[in-house]
């Protein structure tokens, strides 16, 4: 994407692709992205729905449901069991 926003970038592929904006938006859907944040160059909007389509994939291949970051432990030494004196 070089230096541009992502606006500018999907403006330019699609003219260089002669591709109508809509179906450029349906080919950027399917890797998981919501092409109206890029176009509107939110970065905040389109990391948090793009990480919560890939936590759904991975819950879907592991089976059940992950561990959200706010619930994980801090360190390594939090999952450690309580040493008896």
């Amino acid at each position: 994407m070089s230096n541009q926003a992502p606006s500018e970038y999907m403006r330019r592929l699609e003219a260089e692709a002669s591709l109508p904006g809509d179906w450029l938006d349906d080919i950027v859907g399917t890797h998981l992205v919501e092409p109206k944040h890029l176009r509107a160059d939110d970065f905040a909007a389109f990391y948090t729905a793009r990480s919560a389509e890939l936590l759904k994939l991975i819950e879907e291949a592991m089976g059940k449901r992950a561990v959200s970051s706010d619930a994980a432990p801090e360190s390594a030494t939090d999952y450690q069991p309580e040493q008896l004196a």
